[in-house]
């Protein structure tokens, strides 16, 4: 058997790199600071657009999936087909999703805010 002390001493090296790389990202993560919560982009574009903070709190308790159809809709102007492809859906569970999210806004507002969107027939 032929002993290889070059290959030993190198992956001994090649391990304590690897373990002091680690310590020293361990290290680093530690000094971060660490900053409050910041909101998602969706949550400040719903903020910016929304004056009625009742709309806010409604359209904060539906579903992500839920709304990123209605973002795709009632935001970026899309039709229910085209946010349907979008999301990888068919074009009818769009307009059913659709339907039944803006009745539960509609119920949750409890007003006519946005009434003639809302109601609004699904494209």
């Amino acid at each position: 058997m032929v002993q290889l002390p070059w290959l030993l001493v190198t992956a001994t090296n090649a391990c304590r790199n690897l373990d002091r790389s680690r310590q020293r990202y361990r290290r680093l993560l530690g000094e971060l600071p660490h900053g409050a919560h910041h909101p998602s982009a969706e949550d400040v574009a719903i903020d910016e657009l929304t004056i009625d903070t009742g709309v806010a709190a409604a359209l904060r308790r539906l579903s992500p999936r839920d709304a990123r159809l209605l973002a795709l809709v009632a935001l970026e102007g899309y039709s229910a087909t085209e946010a349907a492809g979008a999301l990888g859906i068919s074009p009818e569970t769009a307009r059913t999703r659709l339907h039944r999210v803006r009745a539960h806004v509609k119920r949750s507002l409890g007003h006519d805010t946005l009434d003639s969107y809302l109601t609004k027939e699904a494209t």
